[in-house]
């Protein structure tokens, strides 16, 4: 039997929980901006408790959101979308534990990239623009969001002068704060919010001075400050990574200089506190090792889920290597737990991710040029996945200070920034698979050491700062500035005027300026149809900076409010600005509309005579109706436009040339709508008017409607003859018991352009039936139908009757009428003599026509005939 502890059996041990995937893949390099970070386990996942899965950005600090565990999935949603461009790292600490409460014990994380804005990169420069310091050139360059505005921000700290940070406003245009005293020497600083406060903090080397942490207050103030360190530090370079997997940030920081010295870590505890460690010669000794490390980057260099340490290593014997020391999972490092570069070399800066594309993290290292093997080069360490490398190199360049990735054209590789003191800072483009073979140069600007990079002027896209010039990717959006009755307004302002005010007595004046000085295209939208003139307000290829001074126009609509909006476009990017103009009541104008008396509301459907009914194509527009605007109210009503829309408005004739553009009050003015299809079927339109009546929806529209129909044509034949509705059918008479005359046949014929729908014929009266078997009730234009006529009489007498079947041509009378006639009479018979007589005469039979006549002679013979052999017997 297994003994249990906790829960568990000892043998075999329980099975902790294992991370099989993440998403974002580690080191990806353009994760969509709303996307979710989770990971899969090996087995189903319990709730994760409070800091266990964390998400830290180097641009603004800890990122919120939901946590779920699913099944064997954990899920963090960012409450905020991710941010162009950001460098992120996912945490899940040691404490995330199973459905069944087994821990993971060692920690997880990963790092990836936010996706950029994918378009062609181009930089110019603006000298001066943040109010950069003119010190020696070094220092360092730090881009955060420090005041939580959503902006990026930049800590200029210059060696030998006063540091600072400038609060960006996202145009371009900064606020500065200082930081520290007016000396710090600052060498090296990094970003990350330490006390977990939610902003970010900055810890600040002085080189030869105190290594500092200052504490922002939220608002991009730094008033508060702690030391780290010893104070006899030369730090070079720091960088800030959760290190030990604890979900709090820790700070690496190299301290090399021209001698060699100890690194130093400090392990936060997330309330600001640090605990101080080092890199060891031998674990669990606490004894440190040296170097002379000059940079130092933090990356996952073997995918072990653990934050490793690269150092740039430089020495004036050339003797150092380069380094990478290896986390042992929680945060320790020592010096037999390191891999040195493969070839010695004067190095001075570097940088890490995925350069080449294969999902896992490389080095670009830069290196001083002097006559040393192998020096004066930028070298890449493509990662095979496990850590072990394989280096290239470029041909040699000038003394590089700073390397820097980053996806400067948003196609989802990282390119590379090279910073030198001469004028050949560059940025090389990726080609998606390590090889830079185009580059771009910063131009004369870009002689500094050290540069940073951000979204400074929050396009999307990443731009590169030194100590004095923005570089700006894409170009610079304009920015507007708007005066309006003495006061400068912010973007979205409401401003109270009076009825009746002249828009030159609030003397309003748009300023609009661009950093790097391009042609802007300004224009205006405005809602309520104030009375202005909109081209005061607009121009085209304007040079910046110019100023727009609008003079006509009153507002005359009491209880009106106008929505304002500013457009300035210089070809790439786009600058709105908003404002608010409220008109206090004064008399207003009341507007009705109507037609045929009958009132219409806004937005209502087609009725009355708003509905046109069917109408024949090729009968041309029918009779207009008349839609009568008048004003009830004590102000003039003015109709600046009526208009129709929709997708059949072309179906209908508008004719506002007897409409008055302003009704007086008590007055009216109207304008036509005629329907005039072109094509079969429903057609509907909208009718729009503009008008400046504050109390209703502007503008007032309401539906009209009609149906486009092509016309049927009957014509009816009776035993070929053309016949009108009304027309005879005549049978000739037959006597009993002969064959009845032939049938007559009716045919009905579509002379029209539309089907032509005929009810089956109905006949009233005796004597006749119909045959309709091949009668067919819809007539294509063109075509027939027909039915049969049968006279089916047995009994001697005269028959009338009448047929008559409905039809849907409105031309021809509905129903139409046949009528029918016909007459049976007897046969002729032998009656054995005259009167009651024998001897075999004849007698007569009745009848009325010429056969009677006929027997009536004979008889009248055969009488004569008999009377002569009568004398002759007597």
């Amino acid at each position: 039997m297994a003994l249990l502890i906790g829960g568990c059996a000892l043998a075999p041990l329980c099975a902790q929980p294992v991370v099989s995937s993440v998403s974002p893949s580690p080191n990806a390099n353009g994760a969509a901006l709303g996307a979710n970070v989770s990971a899969d386990f090996s087995t189903n996942m319990a709730q994760p408790g409070a800091g266990e899965f964390r998400l830290f950005s180097k641009s603004r600090g800890w990122v919120g959101g939901g946590i779920q565990a699913s099944g064997n999935t954990i899920t963090l949603d960012p409450t905020v979308d991710l941010f162009p461009s950001e460098e992120l790292q996912a945490i899940l600490t040691g404490d995330v534990q199973d459905a069944q409460a087994n821990p993971m014990g060692t920690p997880y994380s990963w790092q990836f990239r936010a996706a950029a804005v994918n378009r062609a990169a181009s930089f110019g420069s603006i000298n001066n623009q943040y109010n950069g310091l003119a010190g020696n050139g070094e220092g360092v360059i730090v881009t955060a969001d420090f005041n939580g505005d959503g902006f990026t921000d930049i800590f200029d700290g210059q060696y030998g002068a006063q540091d600072k940070v400038f609060l960006g406003n996202g145009q371009g245009g900064f606020t500065a704060v200082n930081v520290g005293g007016s000396s710090n020497n600052c060498y090296a600083a990094a970003a990350g919010d330490f006390d977990e406060d939610g902003d970010m903090d900055l810890v600040v080397s002085g080189y030869g001075q105190q290594d500092r942490v200052f504490f922002n207050n939220g608002s991009g103030s730094f008033t508060t400050s702690i030391n780290i360190g010893t104070g006899s530090e030369e730090t070079m370079s720091m960088n800030v990574a959760d290190i030990d997997g604890d979900g709090h940030l820790d700070i690496v920081a190299v301290t090399g200089g021209i001698s060699a010295s100890a690194d130093a870590i400090y392990l936060g505890d997330g309330q600001g506190g640090f605990t101080s460690t080092v890199i060891e010669i031998y674990p669990g000794t606490n004894v440190a090792t040296t170097s002379n490390a000059w940079d130092v980057a933090l990356g996952d260099m073997d995918g072990d889920g653990d934050i490793d340490i690269v150092t740039a290593e430089f020495s004036l014997t050339f003797a150092d290597s380069s380094r990478i020391f290896w986390n042992d999972g929680h945060g320790g490092f020592d010096l037999q737990n390191m891999t040195a570069y493969a070839v010695p070399m004067q190095a001075i800066c570097l940088d890490v991710g995925d350069i080449d594309n294969d999902g896992d993290t490389d080095i670009v290292l830069g290196t001083n040029d002097n006559s040393n093997v192998q020096a004066g080069y930028t070298y890449f360490y493509f990662n095979d996945g496990t850590g072990n490398f394989n280096a290239t190199s470029t041909t040699a360049i000038e003394l590089t200070w700073t390397v820097k990735l980053a996806d400067f054209d948003g196609d989802g590789d990282l390119d590379l920034l090279f910073g030198e003191p001469g004028s050949g800072s560059r940025v090389g483009f990726n080609n998606g698979a390590g090889q830079f073979a185009q580059a771009q140069s910063l131009g004369s600007a870009a002689s500094n050491y050290f540069y940073g990079v951000g979204d400074v002027d929050n396009d999307g896209d990443l731009d590169v700062v030194n100590h004095q010039w923005l570089f700006l990717n894409g170009g610079s959006p304009a920015s507007i500035e708007v005066t309006f009755g003495g006061n400068t307004l912010t973007d979205g302002d409401t401003v109270p005027v009076a009825y009746n005010t002249t828009l030159s007595s609030l003397a309003p004046a748009v300023s609009v300026t661009d950093l790097d000085q391009d042609t802007v295209d300004i224009n205006l939208s405005v809602t309520g149809n104030p009375n202005i003139d909109p081209g005061q307000w607009q121009l085209a290829g304007g040079q910046t900076p110019f100023n727009l001074t609008p003079t006509t126009g009153v507002f005359d609509q009491g209880g009106v409010t106008h929505d304002f909006t500013l457009s300035a476009s210089d070809g790439i990017n786009t600058t709105t600005f908003t404002f608010h103009v409220v008109v206090s009541g004064g008399a207003q104008p009341s507007m009705s509309v109507s037609e045929n008396g009958n009132a219409i509301a806004d937005g209502s459907a087609a009725t009355a005579g708003r509905d046109f009914g069917s109408r024949d194509i090729t009968a041309g527009a029918g009779t207009a109706l008349s839609i009568e605007l008048a004003n009830s109210g004590a102000a003039n009503l003015d109709i600046t436009s009526v208009t129709l829309a929709g997708g059949a408005a072309g179906e209908f004739i508008l004719d506002t040339s007897s409409m008055a553009g302003s009704v007086t009050p008590g007055n009216a003015t109207a304008f036509t709508i005629a329907f005039d299809p072109s094509t079969v079927g429903v057609k509907t339109a909208q009718v729009e008017i503009q008008h400046n009546d504050p109390g209703l929806a502007n503008p007032f529209s309401f539906e009209i409607k009609g149906e486009g129909t092509v016309a049927p044509a009957i014509v009816v034949k009776v035993s070929g003859a053309t016949t009108v509705s009304g027309g005879a059918i005549s049978f000739s008479s037959f006597t009993v018991g002969s064959t009845a005359p032939a049938p007559q046949v009716v045919t009905i014929e579509n002379h029209g352009s539309g089907d032509l729908q005929v009810g089956t014929p109905v006949l009233s009266g005796a004597g006749f039936t119909l045959d309709t078997s091949g009668f067919n009730g819809v007539v294509s234009p063109g075509g027939s139908t027909s039915f049969q006529v049968l006279f089916s009489a047995t009994s001697t007498g005269n028959y009338n009757a009448a047929i008559e079947f409905t039809h849907d041509d409105s031309a021809a009378t509905n129903p139409f009428v046949l009528n029918v006639t016909g007459q049976v009479v007897d046969p002729v018979a032998d009656s054995g003599g005259s009167g009651s007589g024998s001897g075999g005469c004849v007698g007569v039979a009745g009848g009325s026509d010429w056969h009677s006549i006929l027997l009536l002679m004979l008889v009248m013979a055969a009488l004569a005939v008999c009377k002569g052999a009568r004398r002759k017997r007597a």
